[in-house]
């Protein structure tokens, strides 16, 4: 029933959005998972429980942009209303020091960037960038 209503709803008005899918993860009907395949690498799109191809026309619109910024993608959440949430493929580790332990400035730790769009009654508006880093 939630695949049939993710394929119908990204399907629908002409839009063949689910032909870009390569894998479908409805394990929490609350947040509905997509991935999406690219010769940068695939990624995790997570797309919520409504509003199917709108959320996925805004990654389609912005991933460009985001690959840019970021280069590879692990995933990106767009669950959430005026907001995406991109995480960047993070680099791995440094090795740990003689004592298994690593200076703080060694520890990894994953960055989120975050984009908001303004309220605009015109539609929607522009994208507007805040990175944060967990901190």
């Amino acid at each position: 029933k939630i695949y049939a209503g993710l394929v119908h709803d990204l399907d629908s008005g002409g839009a063949r959005y689910s032909a870009a899918l390569s894998e479908v993860d409805l394990g929490d009907p609350e947040d509905v998972k997509v991935t999406v395949p690219n010769e940068d690498g695939a990624v995790l799109v997570h797309l919520g429980d409504t509003s199917f191809q709108e959320r996925f026309r805004t990654y389609e619109s912005h991933v460009q942009l985001w690959r840019q910024q970021y280069h590879r993608l692990e995933s990106v959440d767009l669950r959430f209303d005026r907001q995406v949430i991109v995480h960047p493929v993070i680099a791995s580790a440094p090795e740990p020091g003689p004592h298994g332990s690593q200076p703080d400035s060694a520890i990894p730790h994953n960055s989120t960037p975050v984009w908001k769009r303004k309220p605009s009654s015109r539609g929607h508006g522009q994208p507007l960038a805040r990175h944060t880093d967990g901190h």
